[in-house]
């Protein structure tokens, strides 16, 4: 089961493809990350040294203004490659609790739910991704990929 959905999930969100010009204008702004903080962990994760990653990003959420969405969510991705699920599941949705708007949300929901699955808690990551199909399937998605499939053929056609 665990799996048609990780398949199902897939194919709804690769399965859409939008146009690049029109993602172009739409982008949402990038999230700010304590100085830094991209490179460094970006060398260590490139590297596999997940525990490094996972201690310098802990700094960093500690120090004023260092706790970012981007921060916790490469964080959750430090614990998850350093098989710590519990931990990487804490921090995604700590992440998806406390930044609402942020456009690592819904990524982070979707790792928490792997994570939830990979330490057998499946009844709760079952609530994420049912809550994550509604959502992908609701009647609002579908209009916003109607509205920007017509866009995309009203400015070429």
């Amino acid at each position: 089961m665990r799996h048609v959905l990780s398949i199902l999930l897939a194919m709804c969100i690769g399965g859409v493809t939008i146009p690049s010009g029109l993602m172009a204008k739409k982008s949402p702004p990038k999230a700010k990350a304590a100085k830094g903080v991209d490179a460094v962990v970006e060398k260590l994760m490139a590297n596999r040294q997940y525990g490094l990653a996972v201690q310098y990003l802990q700094k960093q959420i500690a120090k004023p203004g260092g706790r970012t969405d981007q921060a916790l969510f490469l964080l959750g991705q430090a614990f998850s490659l350093s098989k710590r699920y519990e931990q990487a599941v804490k921090a995604f949705l700590d992440l998806a609790q406390s930044f609402k708007k942020s456009s690592y949300r819904a990524k982070a929901l979707l790792n928490a739910a792997d994570g939830l699955s990979k330490i057998n808690n499946h009844a709760k990551a079952q609530q994420i991704y049912g809550a994550a199909i509604k959502k992908l399937f609701s009647e609002k998605r579908r209009m916003q990929i109607a509205s920007i499939y017509l866009r995309y053929a009203e400015q070429y056609y």
